[in-house]
């Protein structure tokens, strides 16, 4: 532990963890951003914090079915144009799988391991909370689980 602790504290290190992010959680994320027509800071905010949880295509797989387009800006049978609409979706989506698993965990009588999955559903709460606000470009100040937050 003591090594671990020692080693992140060397710059080999930090560059090494930096290259990391870079590789499999920003440039993918920016990558499918411009895919998906995603062009705000709160919009880029929830493909990233979906990623990390590693269901970014399978969420955004179920918004194409669920609107019947492959980015925002397209018309389809819903009519979606507009990303808070999209976003809106894109979130119901995402608490929806989340929550799968824990119905599973519910069924199979484990309240448990039900209510330890359902704990990061706080993230889709949070995200939908500055959707509502309208705070696309998180400007200003805004609170995020009663903290408060510096945007841009």
């Amino acid at each position: 532990r003591e090594l671990l602790l020692q080693a992140a504290t060397e710059e080999a290190m930090s560059q090494d963890q930096d290259e990391i992010f870079e590789q499999h959680f920003h440039r993918p994320v920016l990558d499918r951003a411009r895919q998906l027509g995603i062009r705000t800071a709160l919009g880029l905010a929830c493909l990233y914090d979906t990623r990390i949880q590693g269901v970014l295509d399978i969420v955004a797989q179920a918004v194409q079915e669920r609107l019947g387009v492959t980015a925002v800006g397209q018309s389809g049978p819903s009519g979606v144009g507009d990303e808070p609409t999209w976003l809106r979706t894109f979130l119901g989506e995402r608490e929806a799988w989340l929550n799968r698993p824990a119905d599973r965990r519910e069924a199979e009588n484990k309240p448990v391991d039900a209510q330890f999955l359902r704990t990061s559903t706080f993230r889709v709460r949070e995200l939908r909370q500055l959707l509502q606000a309208g705070n696309l470009n998180l400007v200003g100040e805004f609170t995020v689980r009663g903290q408060r937050v510096q945007g841009v």
